[in-house]
Formats: C-alpha cells, structure tokens, sequence
C-alpha cells in the first residue's frame, strides 16, 4: 500500500502528512512512522527563520541582511579605492619632486580653497600645487554612470537644480575661486551640502576645467615639470571612474543565467529578438472567447495582432478586438482580458523607431529584419558614446532611411529588462513561435528543453544540480524540504504522489471574480488619473515618463484629504512632490517587509526622519499630547484612512512581527510552489513525472478545512480559540492538501458556485474516509512541531560604531565616540564630554523641546583662542561598557599600531551552562558568548562549544543553549512540557524566554493573554532554570524526539 505526501508550503513554515492510499490511490488513513519502538503518525509542522541562508539570527531577513552587508562593503571599497587613488597620488608627486622632501600632513595644513584660487592667476610653489592636487583627490565631482546627461536623467529634480544653480553663480569662475569668495565673505555658512540643504552640484567637468586653468598658468613657470604625460598621468589618477558598462563578467554576476541553455546570459529587452520574443508569447496565448467556443487566433487575426503591436508601444484589448473584428468587437472576447492588466506590451523599440521624431514607417518597414537590427545597433552605438550624432545620421542614410526631426537624440531610450532566455536561444525558438506555436511547443521543437534525470532522493537544490534560485526565501524553504522528503523516503519510501499548496485563487464564483477584476482595474486607472495630473501641473507632454515614487506620493496626498498624519498640518500642491514631503512606511519597512499602499503614508520630512524605525504609536508615545492629537484627527476622519491602515498606528514596535506577517511572504508562497514542482519532479520517470507532482489551491485548504470543521480540531490547543495560534496548524492544511484531487475540486467549485453567497452553511463535501476528522484530532496532539536551530556562526561580529577609551581625567576608563550634533538626544546630551559644549547643548534642546534637528538647525558657536566664534558641528559622547571588544590595528608589517578602537559586541550566539558545587550544593553557572567570541574560537581552530568554565574549571558541564534549540521543562504547574528557546542572554544577567513547541502566531491574543504567556515561560535566573530544567532534545525534521548529545 502506498502513500501521498502532502506539502503546505510557507515562507517560514513547511507542513506534511502522508495519507495512506489504496490500489485505486483513495486515500484509507494516515501513514505512520516509528519512533524508537512506537509508532507516530506521519505528519508534523518544520520551522524556520525567514529567508534566512547559512545565517545565525533569527528575526532577520536574509535579503535585507545582504543588502545592508551590500551596502557596507560598496562603502568600504568606495574608500579603499579613494585611499588607493591618494596612495598612488603621492608616489607621483614624490617622483616629481612637488613635495620637496615636506611630510604630506604638512603640506595638508595650508588652505586649498586660497590655493586654489591663487593658482589661476599667480605662481605657486611646487608643494602648493600638491596640495591642491591631493584636494582634488579626494573631491573630485559628480559623474554620472548613467548613458544620458544629468541634465535628461534628473529632469526637474533637486540635483539638475543644483547643478544649475552653481553653474549660473560660477559666472566664469572656476570651483575653487567660487567657493573660496563664500568663505571669504565671513559668513559660517558651510559651502558644502547637507542632507536637508542641497544647494549645489559640482561636476566631474568643472575640477577637469579647473585643473586645466590652473596647470596652464604654473607651466608657465615650471616648464621641466609640467609635461604633457606628467597632465596626463595626473588626469588618469584624479579623474578616471570605473565604467558602468556591463562586461561579459559583470553580466554573469548581474543579469543571471539563461534558463534554457546554461552558461549564456539573459538576453535584455534592448535587443529587438527580445520585444518580438514578449509580442508572440502574449499573442499566441490569446483565445478568442465569442460565448459559444473558445478557439485560438486564425492566422489572419494572429497576423494583423503582430503586425500592430510591432509598430506599438502598447494596445488596449479593447483596441485589438476592434482592429479584427470591427463592429462585431463588443461580441467577442479575448481570455486575458479577465486579467488586471489591460493592455499588452508592444515592440518597444520598433514603435520608436516610427514615432515622430525618428524614421518614416513605409521606409522603416521596407527594412530586411537583419537591417533593422543593424540600424538599431547604430543608435545604440550613440548611447554608449562610440559614436557620434552626426556619425549616426551618416551611416543610417545608407539604409535610405533620414531622421524626421533633429531632436532624435532627445527621444532615444533603450528599453530596460530582460527575458528569461539568452539570444541564442530566442534565435531557435522566435522562429517557431512566428508559425503560431506557443511558447512550450517551440522550447520542445527547438530541442531546448531541460533533460530530465530520476533521484533516488532529492539532490541538494544548487546551481551545480541545475537549481539557480536566487531567491533566498525560495532556497530556504527547498533546502527544508529536501530534508523532509528524504527522511521520508529512507523510512517508508518514494511516495505515490505528492500534492502543493499553492496560493493562486480558486475561481468559486462569476461574481467574485469580477468583485477582484473591478478592484484591481480601478486601482490600474487611479494610477493613471495621478500620472495625468502630476503631468499637468508640471506641464508635461503626455509621453513624459511620471515616476513611481510620484504616483504613489499623490495617491497617498488625495487618500488622506492633502493632510499629514504626524503633523495635522495641510500639504500644499507645491510641497507634495517636493524633497521636503516624503512617503512613510507606518510599520517600519525593515521590521515589517510590508510595501503595500495600506501601510504608507505621505509626510513631511522632518517628521519622518523624527519617526525613523519606529511605529507611530511607539515614537509618540500613548499619552504624549502629539498622539492625541492624532486619534482625534482620525475620530474626525480627517485623513480617510480604512480601518486596516489606522490600526496599524497603534501597533507597538515589538508587535509588528506578531500582528503583521509581511505581504512580500505571501507573493513568494506562489513561487515556491512553482519551483518546488519542478524540484519534486526528480523523483519520478519523465513520463509520470507532471502527473505525480501536483499543486492544489491555498484556496481548496480553506473552503475543505470550513467544510469537514477541521478549524474545531486545535481550539482546545496552546492558546485558545483562534487555530493559527497553533502551528500544527500547517500539518492540518498539509493532510487537507494530501486528500485533495482534481476531482474534489470540481465538486468543491460546484459546491461554492451553487451555495455563494451562503455557505457553507448549505455546502457538504464527503470526508475522505470515515472518521477522518477523528483521526487527524488524534494525530495532531502526538506532533512535535520542529524548529530549525540556529547555531551557525554567522552575521555581524561586531557593531559598527567605533569607540575610543579614555585614559586620562574625569571620564578614565569610558569609551567615547563622536556624533553630529544634529543627531543627539537628551540623553546621550548629558554625555557630551565638554562640559562648556553639553551645558550648551542641553540649554538648546530645552529650548526646543528635545527636538535636536530643530534645536541645532543654528550651530552651536564657541570661541577659538582668538576670539572668534567657531561652529560647533560634532560632540564628542562617553559611554560606559563592561563588554566592549578591542579591535587591535596593525601596519602591513603585522606590528601592533596604537591607535586601537573598541566596538559593541554582535548578538548572542549560545550559553554554556555549568553545575557548580558551593558549600556542598549544587548551583548553576553560566558562560555566554556573543557571535564575535564563538567567532574567534572557530579562527583559533577550537571547538565552538566549550565544556569547561574559564572561572569554575571544575565544574560540570550540562548543556549549551542557543536559539531554537529544545528542551522538557516544567510550567509553573510543575507539568512537563517540550519548549524551544526563544531568547537567551547573559548581560547583565542570566534571562531566557521559551515557548512550547506549537505556539506559533501571537497576534489574536491580548495583551494580557500575551503578558501571562511571557510570565509563564520567562525564566530570569539560574535557579529558576535549575527548578525547571528536566532535559535538553533534539527533533529530527520529521518531528521525533531524539535525547540531545550535551
């Protein structure tokens, strides 16, 4: 007798049963296992963090995670290749006897900015000149990587009116004597820009242009030294960038892999094989509807489609039935007209190359294919800058082809984006789908589609075997159930078949689709109603490009009456698509991964930057007059906010996680599923191997767990009457999905179609087996809910803030670290190591009501030993620490340097627990050790896990803890129950938080509910961890209790 394995798939969360399956494959009862001598049902709930990869936190999102290690790695290599350029700078300047034998930090002691200015005019000495050439070094203007100018790139945004502003005051000047009048005037305004004053942008040109002056007036003067490879050589080192140009490298890394022929990049959507590509696969999937048939597309009405979409931008659905059909259009209709979109792609750049601005369309079409392309490889040999304007114009006129307009230039864009597959391979398949066949049928004639190879069990899902996923919430879950699936296999062998959840809707009635279709047309046409009217206020032609961020700004601007939330205060039409009103997320976007238009808000800037990653509620404060006033603008529905977007004001900080499961995860789910399907399938032979793999609706799991009142079975479980409390919750939906055939869910369809809107209080669905409702009650108390530990030494060893310790005075002994003084708070005010500067800044922020960005809008001013008053910009803070970490620095030589820092140590990775005998009793003691110090035993070749104490090196070891990990432990009632640790730290004292295996999501309980349930399972000392600790386990994938090894 076989079994079918049923998979619930999650982002954090995989469910399973095996249903045992008679010779007709009808389900009979549920698969058991054994374990050790007993048997188990076979099914159970696997846990783990959330796209998290070879990484030890645990709330952390592995994407986020790699973005923020992104983003510090560009920033060091951004300022090692400023150290390398000044590095190589000096060496030339030595060579050529600039610095006259002076140390460098000398020379750096003069002022360029007077040098500067000077060296237009008048003789400099030679190590005057360096100095302004390691200036330049290190500020050397803006240059963009993009192909088109700032001046087309940022058309009407704050840098083109930077830049347009320095170039209309410069008046002849160059940078240097422009910037050296500002300081000169006596004012203490600073010349360079801040985050809320960006007045001017200096380009990479005008330090060029200044060099250029500067160098003909001293060459004048130097004429053995200022030679024209000595120019150039400076040229290259000051000025030279990386190009941003893809190499055949650099695409391996950024675009990905072709999917059909390994080894060849994705071919972009610039290439004209690529629009014709998109046109033909959306053209050939069309059927045409009439009410009666569905049919495909004759080829006269294929032929006319593809013809007007190849000289298109784009065309409505609307527009296409009336080109074929005419008056007979309102008739018919075509399948993916039900879809949200309303319109389908065009060739791009073929409706570009016919536009106004650019070719004749007789003359264009009356081009062989190969032309075509020969052609638009002219145009784009101008936007890479190998050719020029008039080169371009030139060579096209061989082609008997002229440009309408001379403005060409002005409208050329290459389309961004890239298919799925390489060029190589769009030239075998593009032909075949121009014979009509679909996208499927042409891979298979073209001979490209993937082989198929048989497992035994699931190979691991990499790139070496054919599983490129980049997707990190997509590789967890694989890399989860693989583990499942072969244990599994091993115990009971391959199953029958294997059904997925997936989350794709379940058409269950005419009428709600059309509810879902209405909705999301109408939330396609505000966008377009925002675009025209930000295009009418700014008084742009319609085929001017509106951004996304704008959209969504004056959508949020009309949602909430044009007033902000955290202000009360009316938004102008002119402040709204300005930098000073800015979009919000209300939950934090890094706590909460929530993008959706019900979690956003349009602000003022000010207020929020003052938010930062904080919930509203959690920043203000309940009973701060500022909240209140904010519920009773709400009472008065001042803002027209739904009932989903104002509850989320009131969600605290450490609730987001409980109340909001981020909806990116719920879009993943779908696509799990789909690469999970193909994964599976390497169980089977190629030919049974789409039947065997099958995906069910998230939809079915819901309607059958109403129908057979499976919500009943987990009411009386961990936490009360809501199920998802639970999480054997996905063993439920698991066993559900295992039932489910194609067959059922007709039944189902039919059942909802003909009880909508009633059910299913008139619906009945036939159990799968008698007393199948009984059995998975049962079942369901014996499982084990399994939860990945996280033991891996990985993430952040150390935080990034460096600190200096103070040797000498009234703060001896403290670490001190310097921040801007914009950025302080009170607290950390009262911490400001000079006394004069903190009674200052403490008398400023009172002033102001604790708003720093307020308070110090005016720097702080001391008075130098002259006299004169000096801005203050920086303070320096102590802090007190008792487990700082020492970064020793060295030179290339490997000798010490003194110029140590300290850092904040990363996160806890585990707690060694100890039995200590003192005075004839035995007494837990503990030694915790952070991610940096489970680190350095892993670099020093030691065992992670150290079963001595550094203090007790007699006592006993009993255990290591870290997250996740499972234990028995007695409740307050003194019943045993398995728990998984769910925090665990040693500073300043021993603290630990476990929860029983199952409870899962948190967020229908109270706030009471959730106080008694931390009471209950928060244990704050050793001795209470000594009362309560019966035993550490392990739990396999599969759920069964194993006795831990330590």
């Amino acid at each position: 007798m076989g079994y079918v394995l049923g998979l619930d798939l999650g982002p954090t969360s995989i469910g399973w049963a095996a249903i045992e399956v008679d010779e007709n494959e009808r389900p009979v009862g549920l698969l058991t296992l054994d374990d050790n001598g007993e048997k188990v049902p076979a099914m159970g709930s696997r846990i783990f963090p959330v796209g998290v990869i070879n990484y030890g936190q645990g709330k952390k999102r592995e994407q986020s995670n790699n973005k923020k290690r992104r983003d510090k790695r560009s920033v060091r290599r951004r300022l090692r290749r400023a150290r390398a350029r000044r590095l190589k700078l000096i060496g030339l300047l030595k060579s050529q006897g600039l610095l006259n034998g002076q140390p460098v930090d000398e020379v750096q002691q003069m002022d360029p900015y007077e040098l500067r200015a000077k060296g237009v005019s008048e003789k400099l000495e030679p190590e005057e000149f360096a100095r302004i050439l390691l200036h330049f070094a290190k500020r050397r203007g803006f240059k963009s990587n993009r192909r088109k100018p700032i001046d087309e790139d940022a058309k009407g945004t704050d840098m083109k009116k930077a830049k347009d502003r320095l170039e209309a005051q410069l008046d002849g000047q160059t940078l240097g004597e422009f910037w050296y009048d500002k300081l000169s005037d006596g004012s203490s305004e600073p010349i360079r820009n801040r985050r809320d004053n960006f007045k001017w942008l200096a380009q990479r040109k005008h330090y060029q242009e200044e060099l250029g002056r500067i160098w003909a007036v001293q060459s004048a003067h130097y004429p053995e030294i200022f030679t024209h490879g000595f120019y150039k050589e400076l040229e290259g080192i000051l000025f030279d960038q990386i190009p941003f140009e893809l190499t055949k490298t650099k695409k391996k890394k950024v675009i990905g892999m072709c999917s059909l022929m390994p080894g060849k990049v994705r071919c972009g959507y610039s290439e004209r094989i690529a629009q014709k590509f998109r046109t033909l696969q959306k053209v050939n999937d069309l059927r045409v509807e009439d009410g009666k048939e569905s049919r495909d597309l004759c080829d006269a009405e294929r032929e006319v489609l593809v013809n007007s979409l190849s000289a298109s931008k784009d065309k409505s659905y609307e527009a296409m039935r009336k080109k074929i059909w005419g008056k007979d259009a309102d008739y018919v209709k075509l399948n993916l007209e039900y879809r949200p979109k309303e319109k389908i792609r065009g060739n791009e750049i073929d409706s570009m190359m016919v536009s106004a601005s650019f070719f004749q369309k007789k003359a264009w079409l009356g081009l062989t294919e190969q032309q075509k392309d020969e052609v638009w490889g002219l145009l784009r040999s101008y936007l890479d800058e190998s050719l020029s304007a008039d080169d371009v114009e030139a060579r096209v006129g061989e082609y008997g082809l002229e440009f309408k307009k001379d403005n060409w230039t002005d409208k050329l864009k290459e389309p961004v984006g890239t298919c799925s597959y390489s060029k190589a391979a769009l030239n075998k398949i593009v032909p075949l789908m121009e014979e009509g066949k679909d996208l499927y049928t042409a891979i298979q004639e073209a001979g490209l589609s993937k082989k198929h190879e048989q497992h035994g069990l699931l190979p691991v899902p990499d790139k070496a075997h054919g599983f490129a996923i980049p997707n990190p919430v997509v590789q967890t879950v694989m890399f989860q159930m693989r583990k499942i699936v072969n244990l599994l296999i091993k115990e009971v062998g391959p199953p029958e078949r294997i059904v997925i959840e997936t989350t794709r809707e379940l058409k269950a009635s005419k009428e709600r689709r059309q509810e879902i279709l209405k909705k999301q047309s109408d939330n396609l046409k505000d966008k377009e109603k925002a675009k025209d009217k930000i295009r009418e206020m700014r008084g742009w032609s319609d085929d001017v490009r509106v951004s996304n961020t704008d959209v969504m700004k004056w959508r949020l601007w009309e949602e909430q009456n044009h007033y902000c939330p955290y202000r009360c205060k009316k938004i102008t039409l002119g402040e709204v698509l300005s930098r000073e009103v800015e979009i919000d997320h209300i939950l934090p976007y890094s706590m909460s991964l929530d993008n959706t238009m019900a979690n956003k808000v349009v602000c003022f800037a000010g207020e929020n930057q003052e938010k930062g990653q904080n919930t509203p509620i959690s920043w203000l404060g309940e009973n701060s007059a500022k909240w209140r006033k904010i519920t009773e603008a709400m009472s008065r529905n001042s803002f027209n906010f739904s009932k989903e977007k104002w509850e989320r004001f009131g969600v605290l900080n450490e609730e987001i996680e409980e109340k909001y499961q981020p909806e990116r995860l719920i879009r993943d789910t779908s696509y799990i599923a789909r690469e999970v399907r193909a994964y599976l399938k390497r169980l089977y032979p190629a030919d049974y191997a789409d039947q065997s793999v099958r995906t069910a609706s998230g939809k079915i799991t819901f309607e059958l767990r109403n129908l057979w009142q499976l919500n009943a079975i987990l009411r009386d479980g961990e936490l009360g009457p809501k199920n998802r409390d639970d999480l054997r919750h996905h063993a439920v939906d698991a066993a559900v999905v295992a039932v489910t055939t194609p067959g059922m869910i007709q039944r189902i369809t039919r059942v909802l179609q003909d009880n909508w809107p009633k059910r299913p209080k008139y619906a009945a669905i036939a159990e799968p087996w008698e007393g199948f409702g009984e059995e998975l009650a049962s079942a369901v108390e014996k499982i084990n809910v399994s939860h990945r530990v996280q033991r891996k030494v990985k993430g952040a060893l150390h935080g990034g803030t460096h600190y200096g310790k103070i040797a000498h005075g009234l703060h001896a002994g403290k670490f001190v670290t310097r921040k801007n003084l914009s950025d302080i708070t009170k607290t950390s005010a009262e911490n400001i190591c000079d006394p004069e500067i903190r009674d200052m800044a403490l008398a400023r922020l009172k002033e102001y009501g604790g708003k720093a960005k307020d308070a110090f809008a005016k720097p702080l001013k001391l008075e130098n030993k002259n006299g004169e008053p000096v801005p203050v910009k920086k303070v320096r803070i102590w802090e007190n620490s008792s487990n700082m970490i020492k970064l020793e620095r060295s030179n290339k030589n490997g000798n010490s340097l003194d110029n140590s820092v300290w850092v904040k140590p990363g996160e806890n990775h585990h707690v060694e627990i100890f039995v200590h005998t003192v005075g004839g009793k035995d007494e837990y003691v503990c030694k915790g050790y952070t991610i940096w110090e489970a680190g350095q035993r892993v670099k020093n070749k030691q065992p992670i896990i150290s079963r001595q104490h550094p203090d007790y090196p007699e006592a006993r070891f009993i255990m290591s803890l870290s997250k996740r990990e499972s234990l028995v432990m007695k409740n307050k009632s003194g019943t045993a129950r398995k728990v998984f640790v769910l925090s665990i730290s040693t500073q300043p004292t021993f603290d630990m938080e476990v929860r029983p295996l199952s409870v899962g999501d948190v967020r229908n309980l109270s706030d009471k509910e959730k106080k008694a349930l931390r009471r209950e399972w928060r244990l704050q000392s050793l001795k209470a961890l000594k009362e309560r600790l019966m035993q550490k386990i392990t739990l396999d994938p599969l759920g069964r209790v194993r006795r831990a090894g330590d």
